[in-house]
């Protein structure tokens, strides 16, 4: 999620400022700063999501893995075991 969050903070501020820059006649006293800043930002967000998504798959793997049943049957009724067995 905060990998998703990220990429999309820094795409808006991509648009910021290229709007900026094209329509407004401002120069950066640091020329170069803004694109690398909004490059970390979002390879920084593809990076968390990435985690993110593996971590989901290591998670389903995990708790196929551990074996347990999906649900435990606590009592039966009107249920005959031995005839049951036997069929």
């Amino acid at each position: 999620m905060s990998g998703l969050l990220l990429c999309g903070i820094s795409t808006a501020l991509a648009a910021y400022y290229l709007v900026l820059g094209v329509f407004c006649d401002i120069h950066m006293r640091a020329p170069g700063f803004t694109t690398i800043v909004i490059l970390i930002l979002f390879l920084s967000g593809c990076q968390l999501l990435m985690i993110g998504i593996i971590g989901e798959y290591i998670a389903q793997i995990f708790w196929e893995v551990k074996g347990r049943p999906a649900y435990l049957i606590e009592r039966t009724v009107n249920l005959d075991t031995d005839e049951a067995a036997a069929s």
